[in-house]
């Protein structure tokens, strides 16, 4: 029997226009709207439950004409990008409008299970590669609602952070939701990007270290090498870094203790010279800011993002106390000068790039408000950025089976480096590595899982059949007790590479053949992709000792896995 395939039916992309007469006029960017290195789309999804409050609404009119009459109030979002002198960027208001894409998924939000959280596997389907829309010049926003079979939906955007940040965003987003529930309008738009564009004449008052200066060398890594992970804090995995704490410390914000705990333990994994330097740059808001006066309704860009800098020795060798005093060190930094000097940088500089050799850049989402855009079916269960960048992660917000709010983290490392980085977080919250990923998820049991190792048994004893048979001890030292209640007795039989029980920490990879059942008596699991793939693991429940062997060959090809290397794996009590 084939895996189950996921499929999307998508509709034309059409242009949204604005509901009635708009200004037609040239809008110059702020000087931080300006950056190079925000000339670029954050894609941002968020899933909902069929739940509105209005029965037999079709979501895609509700939202389009939610979007049509918005536009009206933010009629510069209906326009394109233009460069002016010296690339100076700046909005054509021409009324040309954005793009929706409406689809039919044959899925329902329970099948879809932990697909709905960063990195969605998904992601493509949900919003359609429209050509020419990748583009940051002359191209319109683009908006896609994926109906569900549960009657619930997908709402996908692809931001352009050139116009907005992610507050200004969803304060856009709110305005069509209210229009949408036929609600009261609770804010209005305001341009005013002179805000924040250099002054007169312009001077660089701070130090500005997050950016690349003619010393810097550009840090790449090699994307087909590349794991995409998220990872879950509560309430107790961040009361167990608070532990770590000195007393003077312990009032510290949950931002700053998670990315201090981040910063270290990705310094760990990536192995650097103890005298190489370091980053950290956390984005901080400007609104709110002493001495800042952003009004209300700013939709603008409004953050810097001041570096924190360290030896890698030193930070690596030292309790997390001391990058946490790092971490605030840089924040304090921020106030209406330091932006002021940010923007006066772009001019003078002529807009330097994100330094990202030796440096770590953060954002946390978790209090932006995506979870509060209501479209008429109530919040979102999940709301924000779609995965990570290189370089780059921002903190989203989800809420566990146990109905608690969680933080999740999408990191995107070399292969070698995440399993590094994983086996950090697990020493430094006393978290077995199971729980990063799927204690959180909803409406799922703890799955029995088998997951890669390329390490053998010192104590592995040969078969009948010259093939090395390993006890699930000497696969995985530290099995939980869960497990070990679950696995007792069970053997592994390899073909190829050993693989055994995810457990604690062990040579194993942290990658998870998902939900596999010990009933069965052989399957076939696709463990290493050329990208770290391993999404085809979790269709492998539908085959089972009567079915025969499942039709790898169909599989490979369905998944675009043809270069999957391949493990034999046999599970068996012991008589």
């Amino acid at each position: 029997m084939s895996p189950r395939s996921f499929a999307v039916v998508h509709g034309g992309a059409e242009l949204v226009m604005p509901a009635g007469r708009t200004p037609r006029e040239l809008k110059k960017l702020s000087d931080i709207d300006d950056e190079e290195g925000l000339r670029f789309h954050l894609p941002v999804i968020m899933f909902y439950r069929n739940g509105s409050v209005v029965e037999g609404k079709d979501v895609g009119k509700v939202i389009r004409n939610g979007l049509s009459k918005a536009l009206v109030y933010y009629y510069p979002l209906a326009g394109r990008l233009r460069e002016g002198p010296n690339r100076k960027l700046m909005v054509d208001c021409n009324g040309e409008g954005m793009l929706l894409v409406e689809a039919e998924a044959d899925d329902s939000l329970r099948e879809l299970g932990d697909k709905i959280l960063p990195p969605c596997p998904y992601m493509k389907e949900f919003l359609l590669d429209v050509p020419g829309s990748p583009r940051i010049l002359g191209t319109p926003l683009l908006f896609q609602v994926t109906r569900l079979t549960c009657g619930g939906f997908v709402f996908a955007a692809r931001m352009n952070h050139t116009i907005c940040d992610s507050l200004g965003l969803v304060q856009f987003l709110t305005m069509v939701g209210e229009i949408a529930r036929g609600a009261s309008i609770t804010q209005f738009p305001v341009w005013q990007r002179e805000l924040f564009s250099a002054r007169n004449p312009p001077r660089i008052t701070c130090a500005h270290n997050e950016y690349e200066t003619q010393h810097c060398q550009k840090e790449t890594w090699d994307t087909h090498e590349m794991d995409h992970g998220s990872f879950f804090f509560g309430p107790k995995e961040i009361a167990t870094l608070r532990s770590h704490l000195p007393m003077h410390l312990q009032n510290s914000s949950t931002f700053e203790v998670l990315s201090a705990c981040l910063w270290k333990c990705r310094t760990i994994a990536l192995g650097l010279k103890p005298n190489e330097t370091v980053g950290l740059s956390p984005f901080i808001t400007a609104r709110g800011k002493l001495g800042q006066q952003v009004p209300n309704g700013y939709y603008g860009n409004a953050f810097a993002f001041p570096m924190a800098l360290a030896r890698a020795g030193p930070l690596c060798q030292n309790p997390l106390g001391y990058a946490l005093e790092l971490v605030k060190k840089a924040k304090a930094q921020m106030g209406a000068e330091y932006v002021s000097s940010v923007a006066d940088l772009m001019v003078l500089k002529g807009r330097p790039k994100y330094r990202t050799e030796g440096n770590y850049l953060i954002g946390d989402t978790t209090h932006v408000g995506f979870y509060e855009v209501d479209f008429g079916w109530g919040s979102p269960i999940y709301g924000g950025p779609a995965g990570a960048i290189p370089f780059v992660s921002f903190y989203g917000r989800f809420r566990n089976s146990e109905g608690e709010d969680v933080i999740v983290v999408p990191i995107l490392l070399p292969h070698h480096v995440m399993r590094r980085f994983l086996s950090e977080l697990v020493k430094i919250t006393n978290k077995d590595p199971m729980d990063f990923s799927d204690e959180n998820m909803p409406n799922r049991e703890r799955p029995k899982t088998l997951v890669e190792n390329k390490w053998r048994a010192e104590d592995g004893r040969s078969s009948s059949a010259g093939r090395e048979i390993h006890p699930l001890h000497a696969l995985t030292p530290s099995v939980t007790s869960e497990a070990s209640k679950s696995c007792s007795g069970i053997q592994v039989e390899e073909s190829r590479s050993c693989v055994g029980m995810a457990g604690g920490p062990s040579p194993i990879e942290y990658f998870e053949a998902d939900r596999v059942n010990l009933g069965w008596q052989l399957m076939r699991v696709p463990v290493t992709t050329p990208t770290g793939c391993m999404n085809a693991c979790g269709y492998m429940d539908s085959h089972s000792p009567d079915d025969g062997e499942a039709p790898l060959e169909d599989m490979l090809e369905e998944e675009n896995l043809e270069d999957a290397n391949l493990v034999e794996v046999e599970v068996k009590a012991e008589q």
